[in-house]
């Protein structure tokens, strides 16, 4: 059997997921039917609901995170899209979904998809009466025959609550069957008074699907959905791709030496500047600095500007005329 991590590559690769879908709707259109259909009832209301579902697997895919199995995320799916759908169809109706369902088994009979005995009519019945999560657990337990641990996987609930659920389910089932059901043989009669799910031969749900429903079903769902095909560039296309590219490296290329010569004369003109700035500082005078000088500035001089006596007096020594400026 193949791994479930190499399939579900093959689902998300666009060169095989066309092929590993087909392979999924072969492997789960039937049993994911069967699970709609006992949550729904009506045929052509489990067919729209497993084209929705299929269709949203398709679509989620490449936000599977593989942190349960497949099998259970599928299942997931299945089980939100039935119970939304018949909540929406109660809704219109101006109706609650248990009195649609409960109106839905009266008219089994007169279904052309249904092909159930009696006691399958007042299974059905029995199971209408139950509270939405214990039809839901006896249904995917008793019909389907699933595990326990699949269970829990898929609606997120506790083996141990999971199992409390069913055996309630059992219980009210079955004394329901043992007093509506009547059956004119006495032995049978009798029998009845002591029914056991468990202990009977298992009781199918009755349901049937028109002729070549599932040979077609999976040619409806793949006209439904976005063929993944690997992009391919002509021959034309790829030449106009090489000509802009070969057009951009030219103009690169004559735009360096312009870009060069631009920036090689704005240094020339830096420097120039440069020169001539410095070349005017060093004509202002003295008493031009001391006229562009403010207060704050001469203050900060007078702190900052520390002379010693001893150069005080080397500077008068070398300077004989300076004594007599500074005594004027």
């Amino acid at each position: 059997m193949q791994d479930e991590k190499d399939f579900i590559q093959e689902l998300l690769n666009p060169k095989t997921q066309n092929i590993a879908f087909q392979k999924l709707l072969r492997d789960y259109q039937r049993p994911l039917y069967n699970h709609i259909r006992n949550i729904v009832l009506n045929h052509d209301d489990a067919d729209d609901v497993l084209q929705n579902t299929f269709i949203k697997v398709f679509q989620y895919l490449k936000d599977f995170k593989g942190e349960s199995k497949l099998f259970s995320w599928i299942y997931r799916i299945a089980t939100n899209e039935a119970i939304t759908f018949i909540k929406n169809k109660a809704k219109r109706n101006g109706t609650t979904s248990e009195a649609m369902q409960t109106k839905i088994v009266d008219n089994l009979k007169a279904d052309t998809y249904f092909d159930g005995t009696e006691i399958q009519i007042k299974l059905q019945k029995a199971i209408s009466l139950l509270p939405e999560k214990q039809q839901l657990v006896f249904k995917m337990k008793y019909f389907e025959e699933l595990k326990y641990e699949e269970l829990s996987e898929i609606l997120g609930t506790s083996v141990g609550a999971l199992k409390a659920s069913y055996h309630h389910a059992v219980k009210k089932i079955e004394d329901f069957m043992k007093s509506n059901l009547t059956i004119s043989n006495n032995i049978c009669q009798k029998h009845m008074k002591n029914f056991k799910l468990d202990n009977e031969l298992k009781i199918t749900s009755g349901f049937t699907t028109p002729d070549g429903y599932f040979d077609t079903f999976s040619e409806k769902i793949l006209s439904q959905i976005p063929k993944q095909e690997p992009k391919v560039i002509s021959i034309f296309s790829s030449k106009k791709i090489w000509y802009f590219a070969a057009a951009a490296i030219i103009i690169l290329m004559l735009s360096i030496p312009l870009y060069t010569k631009y920036s090689t004369k704005q240094e020339e003109i830096d420097s120039a500047t440069l020169d001539n700035y410095i070349a005017y500082q060093a004509n202002i005078s003295d008493e031009e600095i001391v006229n562009l000088l403010e207060q704050e500035d001469l203050d900060k001089i007078k702190l900052d500007f520390n002379v010693s006596d001893a150069v005080i007096e080397e500077v008068l020594n070398a300077n004989s005329n300076l004594e007599q400026y500074l005594i004027d």
